[in-house]
């Protein structure tokens, strides 16, 4: 599991501790930036190249790969090598972005025994035909499974009345900064720096495990860990008011549990 984020309140150990007693995972490595393991033979720059190539220019189309802007690679680079740790605003292609952490993971650690989870705080979405514009996904499962920070920031929705009153603001020509808003729906919502961050992830985390598991991440039950929420509310209920697993799914982890120790 790897801390690929700037966020304070995203605590590896007390994730550590939840897979280890609801999962039964004995050998779990927390480690630090994706690429300070698996940087390999690939030049910073390269990987800072492909990076800026991935951002979405247009959410009404799919992506199409272009030739990024130097300042955009250099960005990137500043990015990868720690001289800059903020990387808000800027929306990437969720699917391609995965299968460039693929082409960069380390050859010897390349097997169906390994789970990686990213915690990273790039936002990033797929494009859904359906509508015709990306959405922002808060995770993204496989072998290699991306959990975004901005994502469960930006991509459940919040309550009607905030957008409304936000929109309000701007045809009244008061433009009011987006904090006004935040601060009056206080609770309502995670925002960055949450305090009950790793509450959450504690649920993204677990549909990642399970996804290896079973093949489904996600779970009907509201209240259980594994809903995929839509609105924030949802996602409060589900990861830090109720903060467990459905009947059904504890019982599956107990049998988990009682198959690594016989």
């Amino acid at each position: 599991m790897y801390k690929d984020c700037d966020e304070s309140n995203v605590d590896l150990d007390k994730l550590k501790g939840f897979i280890e007693e609801n999962f039964g995972f004995s050998e779990i490595i927390l480690r630090n930036k994706y690429l300070d393991f698996h940087q390999g033979n690939h030049p910073i720059v390269n990987i800072a190249k492909q990076l800026a190539a991935l951002r979405v220019k247009e959410v009404n189309k799919p992506h199409v790969e272009y030739s990024p802007f130097y300042g955009e690679i250099e960005f990137e680079k500043r990015y990868l090598t720690g001289k800059m740790n903020k990387i808000k605003g800027i929306l990437y292609d969720g699917l391609k972005l995965l299968l460039l952490y693929w082409e960069i993971l380390r050859s010897n650690e390349r097997s169906p025994d390994i789970i990686h989870i990213v915690i990273t705080n790039r936002l990033f979405g797929t494009f859904a035909r359906e509508d015709g514009r990306y959405h922002i996904r808060s995770i993204l499962c496989s072998g290699i499974s991306l959990i975004s920070t901005a994502g469960i920031v930006e991509g459940p929705a919040k309550p009607r009345l905030f957008y409304k009153l936000k929109h309000q603001s701007v045809a009244l020509g008061t433009n009011l900064p987006i904090e006004v808003f935040k601060e009056q729906f206080k609770g309502q919502f995670i925002d960055y720096n949450d305090p009950n961050l790793t509450e959450v992830l504690k649920g993204f985390v677990s549909q990642a495990l399970i996804f290896n598991l079973t093949g489904d991440p996600f779970c009907s039950e509201k209240r259980c860990r594994l809903f995929n929420a839509h609105w924030q509310a949802e996602l409060i209920d589900a990861q830090v008011r109720y903060g467990k697993f459905c009947k059904m799914h504890q019982q599956f982890l107990e049998k988990l549990k009682l198959s690594k120790n016989t």
